[in-house]
């Protein structure tokens, strides 16, 4: 009985844990997890990250919408994207954290971006959601 009610307990916390998402306590880890799934056009996956919902929901894309996110899925892994943390630029306070990212390509030595995610923290919840996001 003993044995049966600890991993019932382990189950319960494993599955805690796993819900709440890996990033959920991390705002870097987060915004990283957010960048990459803008550039490789995986939209359902940002949604689930922001605060409102802003992109279409792959369910309703239209045919045009998904022709254009199968391209760019194409494009990010050709390019390989690399996202680094700049740590100078970079600020995490209690309740807000703007991450910026030199982003480069594993393919193309010449490519060079800057990508910044801002993040809010869930007064309720105490969980990291993407507030704004930029490409420069």
């Amino acid at each position: 009985m003993k044995r049966n009610l600890l991993i019932a307990a382990a189950t319960v916390i494993a599955f805690s844990l796993a819900s709440c998402g890996g990033s959920a306590a991390d705002p870097v880890k987060m915004a990283k997890e957010f960048a990459e799934a803008y550039v490789n056009a995986d939209y359902d996956k940002c949604n689930k990250m922001m605060d409102d919902e802003e992109f279409t929901p792959s369910g309703e894309m239209s045919s045009m919408e998904k022709a254009v996110v199968k391209a760019m899925k194409e494009e990010a892994q050709k390019m390989k994207y690399i996202f680094t943390v700049d740590t100078e630029s970079t600020s995490v306070s209690e309740d807000d954290a703007d991450i910026w990212f030199d982003v480069t390509s594993g393919s193309d030595p010449d490519f060079k971006d800057i990508f910044k995610v801002e993040l809010e923290k869930d007064e309720d919840t105490g969980k990291w959601y993407v507030d704004r996001y930029k490409s420069f």
